[in-house]
């Protein structure tokens, strides 16, 4: 698979609501079994690994 990378953003002034829009973006790529990573992309990214991968 191809490296993609994807930039997104919301257009809220809400923190609550930028987080619970993140939270949702990050179960839908996980329900597409992607892998994703988060962070600042200049400060370097952080893999997150899904937990059930792991335990099959």
């Amino acid at each position: 698979m191809e490296k993609l990378t994807l930039s997104v953003k919301f257009d809220t002034t809400s923190l609550d609501e930028a987080i619970e829009k993140v939270r949702t973006l990050k179960k839908e790529l996980r329900e597409l079994g992607l892998p994703y990573f988060t962070g600042n992309p200049l400060a370097g990214y952080q893999p997150q690994q899904e937990e059930k991968a792991t335990n099959q």
